[in-house]
This record gives structure tokens, sequence and C-alpha cells, in this order.
């Protein structure tokens, strides 16, 4: 089942009731449910008092008009929109990244809730949200190449609390971390503990890494 097909099943909460849930959204809840608003409702006043971060959060669980009115109240440029347009969609990512400066990279932070590879508190692996916070942040020099490239060495490793594909992501993204030849060694990788779920999702991760241009053919060093 596709990421919008999923999504469409959600419940969804509209209005104010949307609003209100914002207030204590956190990035695994952007899965169970969506938030909407309805063109022309005079929501803006009130998104304007929202802070960045959670501007940022609300539009992972956003539908289009929502994610519209969050992307004005951060600025309405193509940042704003870019991000809001990335956190609202699947992992890995169907648009491309977008370059972040200081102020943006300081507001996904807290969404990342740790660095590529890291277990988190709900349920060990990190959410869509987090993982796609990670993403960005990698893409933007936020991680060193060599703590990037060493969570995707350790991804799949025995005794982790979850196999890490956004460390790998994470290292393809991430300047100077050669994770190329990495990430064609894990696509080869069909060992049984890996379970068929992982291997689906690695050549998945391939096939958005192929596409996205980050499996160059030129040799790793």
């Amino acid at each position: 089942m596709s990421f919008a097909a999923r999504r469409a099943r959600l419940p969804r909460l509209t209005g104010i009731a949307a609003l209100v849930r914002i207030a204590t959204l956190r990035p695994r809840d952007a899965d169970y449910v969506v938030l909407e608003v309805e063109p022309g409702e005079p929501w803006h006043a009130l998104v304007k008092l929202v802070p960045a971060t959670r501007c940022l959060l609300a539009a992972a669980a956003a539908g289009p008009n929502l994610e519209r009115t969050l992307a004005a109240r951060l600025g309405d440029d193509d940042t704003a929109r870019a991000l809001c347009e990335l956190l609202a969609g699947p992992f890995p990512p169907v648009r491309p990244l977008c370059p972040l400066d200081a102020t943006w990279r300081a507001r996904l932070r807290p969404l990342a809730l740790g660095r590529p590879g890291d277990p988190v508190d709900h349920g060990l692996f990190p959410s869509r949200t987090s993982k796609l916070a990670r993403l960005l942040l990698a893409a933007a020099g936020d991680y060193p190449a060599e703590v990037a490239l060493q969570a995707a060495r350790d991804a799949f490793a025995r005794g982790r609390p979850y196999h890490a594909h956004d460390a790998i992501a994470c290292a393809l993204v991430c300047a100077g971390a050669p994770a190329r030849a990495l990430l064609r060694e894990r696509l080869r990788d069909t060992r049984a503990q890996r379970g068929w779920r992982s291997r689906k999702q690695t050549h998945a991760l391939g096939r958005w890494a192929q596409k996205s241009g980050y499996m160059s053919e030129e040799t790793d060093s």
C-alpha cells in the first residue's frame, strides 16, 4: 500500500480540534493522525502563536490546507514550503532535500530525537518524522561525516534494537561520507537474520538513492 493510501485511512482531526492537537503532538503521532483545516477558515492568527519547531512537527501530520498555513507561518519562502512538503511525505522522501541554514537546523533538531541510527524511547525505532529530520540535518552537514558513516556501517549489527535504514540514508547524503559502496553491499545481503521486511526496506532505499542521484557509478574512496 502506498504512503498516500495509508495516510488516507488515518483518523482526521479538523478545524480547532486539529490546532489544539498540535500542542501535544509528538514525532511518532504524525504516523497515526492527519490534521487539517478548511480553506478560508480564520486559523492564521492562531497558527502565528505556534513555535516554529512545533509548526514543522505539525507539518508532518498536516493535510494540504494546514500544510500551506504552516508554511505561511514559517515565512512562506522556498525553504519553508519545501520543508513542510517533505515532512508531510514519506521516508525516503519523494522530493529533493532542501539546503538549511543554522536557524532551520536548530528548529529541526528536536524532531530528530538523536543522531542517525539512534534508538528512541518510543518503541526503539524512530518515526517517519524523526527519520526525515535526521536526513535533512545530515544533508545540511549537521552531523560529522565519520559519525554518519559509522552509524551506517553498524546499521544491521547484531544486538541493535532496530535496523537503521535512516543511518544509511543519512550517510548517503552527508558530504564526505562514502556510503555508496556500503549500500551496494547491503543490497546484496541475503542473510536470513535480516528478515524480508528489512531487505525490502533496503531495496526501497536503493531505488530512492538511484533516483535521487546518490548512487554514482564512480568508485567510492
